[in-house]
């Protein structure tokens, strides 16, 4: 082959590492991008064979490693953006006309024309939920987002969390009760309501001492007595007993369904100088416009509505790869799968692992520093090389000279 081809072909090597590496500096920048690295090998004559000495012909670029290292998380303070904290996992998408599987690790999500969630231009493969719930035989596949307001939910459950009366109320002088009459009753609490049409109405609870560690408690709506419940309490101020108040019958007078209230008190207590009735919870909530959506560290994409309720749509999927050295790159940060990578393996739907975080992009995974000392070194193999082939030249030329 001759020593000038051997050292042009040393040149055309270092070209192109010096290409590899200006490809991993100029995106040292580009977020989800990963680094790759160029591989060599000698070249022998094909006519070698047995014990015979042969020198070798010079080298080329036998192929590329990618490195998918995780590159660190940057923060953006986008909701819409995701990094992946599992290492090995990769967002998979499709493309909506092609039909192309790829996976990336870029993750800034957006909705398409279709309200479709989508990196870039594909689709992300996600597991829907129905009825709020990701069912447990439940496929991958695109996730659209449901923009519709949500409509009312009715009250079924009242929670009163935090109520305490004091053991030191007296008896109301007044025996008769009147919610006019604050002579009539110790003190009371308001709780508020969701009917079928969304409308809210307040239950109010009185309560009134009737003997030590005896209360009975009067429940009104809209100025009308709709309960008679009773409390007992231990000496140790646990309650024992609660009666009357499990179920309350509301007829609405504005068109809504008639609805039951199931009022659970089973947290009162009986304790200290002082009443404290304000803490409750209740379900049902008034109608809704749909805000947009959310993405938690789990995956779940939830729609978001001006009630302050939230919906959950469906959970995306991560994608992993026995070899992922062997994914093809295809630009803007995306791979396709090969069977040097091997299949995807598609992890479940899971409530616990935390594999995102939110509000965050992976950074690239280029070291600048160390491509920079690369850079240096190919470098010099190439002017190592060039001094090769320039002294080749003035050899050739004293022999011509002859």
């Amino acid at each position: 082959m001759g020593i000038g081809n051997i050292a042009i072909s040393g040149m055309s090597a270092a070209m192109e590492e010096m290409e590899v590496i200006s490809n991993n500096i100029a995106n040292a920048n580009t977020k989800g991008f990963k680094k790759s690295m160029a591989n060599f090998s000698d070249l022998i004559s094909s006519s070698a064979s047995g014990s015979n000495l042969t020198t070798g012909m010079g080298v080329k670029m036998s192929g590329l490693d990618q490195s998918f290292t995780m590159g660190p998380p940057v923060t953006t303070g986008d909701g819409a953006d995701l990094a992946i904290t599992n290492g090995s996992g990769f967002f998979e998408l499709r493309n909506p006309m092609s039909g192309r599987v790829s996976f990336t690790r870029y993750g800034h999500t957006s909705v398409d024309g279709s309200n479709y969630l989508q990196i870039g231009d594909e689709r992300v493969q996600a597991y829907p939920a129905s009825g709020g719930a990701i069912s447990a035989g439940a496929q991958p596949g695109d996730l659209q987002i449901n923009t519709n307001n949500m409509s009312a939910k009715a009250t079924s459950t009242i929670t009163q969390n935090g109520v305490n009366l004091s053991p030191q109320d007296a008896v109301p002088a007044d025996s008769t009760f009147d919610p006019t009459d604050s002579k009539s009753y110790n003190t009371y609490s308001t709780i508020n309501f969701t009917d079928s049409l969304g409308a809210t109405a307040d239950l109010k609870l009185y309560y009134i001492k009737t003997s030590a560690n005896n209360w009975t408690v009067q429940a009104q709506i809209n100025g009308q007595t709709v309960a008679t419940g009773s409390l007992t309490f231990s000496s140790t101020g646990a309650l024992t007993s609660s009666s009357g108040l499990g179920n309350i019958v509301y007829t609405p007078t504005t068109g809504a369904a008639q609805q039951t209230l199931n009022l659970n008190l089973a947290g009162a207590t009986q304790t200290g100088a002082s009443d404290s009735v304000n803490a409750f919870a209740a379900d049902g909530y008034t109608a809704g416009t749909y805000q947009g959506y959310t993405i938690d560290s789990s995956g779940n994409v939830k729609a978001q509505y001006s009630n302050n309720q939230n919906t959950l749509l469906g959970q995306i999927a991560l994608a992993s790869f026995n070899s992922p050295g062997g994914l093809q790159n295809q630009g803007g940060m995306s791979w396709t799968a090969t069977t040097a990578s091997g299949n995807p393996i598609v992890a479940a739907p899971t409530t616990s692992a935390a594999n995102f975080t939110t509000g965050a992009l992976e950074s690239s995974n280029v070291d600048l520093a160390q491509e920079m000392v690369s850079l240096i070194d190919a470098q010099n193999s190439f002017q190592a090389d060039a001094q090769v082939a320039q002294v080749n030249n003035q050899v050739m030329q004293t022999v011509t000279k002859l």
